[in-house]
């Protein structure tokens, strides 16, 4: 059975948090907050008409049809407050589970966050991907990023090291 696809932010934007006593970025001081030894970023993914499933045969979900997608990332307390997008690609690896492999790019104001990891696609799921890497302000940036995925909302926390 085909369902309509949710969207990810591993960022898994699965999406940021920093840990060490470091400065926050402009983004992050709204949205984030200092933790012992580094900092947590918090966005909220807004879905937009960029949300394509590409089926790659056999017809229906497969494994290995791919999902794209782009969406805005906004402050989680100001939702009007864009901060940057978020974009990714996910494998599907599981259709019976809705389990994809996906890398998301989370561009914020001061740089891009880089993560990858595995995303259960049902809304109320929580996902927990890799930080890899980054830009700018996140460049040397490592750790972990939580999505709980809803329909067309999604909210992301990174916890940022390094």
């Amino acid at each position: 059975m085909y369902r309509k696809l949710t969207h990810v932010s591993v960022a898994i934007a699965m999406t940021g948090a920093l840990v060490g006593a470091i400065t926050l970025a402009a983004e992050d001081t709204a949205a984030g907050s200092p933790t012992t030894g580094g900092r947590v970023v918090e966005v909220v993914a807004l879905a937009t008409s960029i949300n394509d499933f590409v089926d790659i045969g056999p017809t229906g979900p497969s494994p290995g049809d791919v999902y794209v997608f782009s969406e805005t990332l906004v402050r989680p307390d100001d939702e009007h407050q864009i901060l940057g997008r978020l974009e990714g690609r996910c494998n599907l690896i599981n259709p019976s589970e809705g389990r994809f492999e996906c890398t998301i790019v989370s561009s914020l104001p001061h740089g891009t966050i880089t993560t990858a990891g595995i995303l259960v696609n049902a809304p109320g799921a929580t996902s927990v991907g890799a930080v890899t890497g980054g830009t700018g302000a996140y460049r040397s940036s490592r750790g972990e990023a939580t999505v709980l995925l809803g329909t067309n909302r999604h909210e992301i926390r990174f916890v940022l090291v390094g």
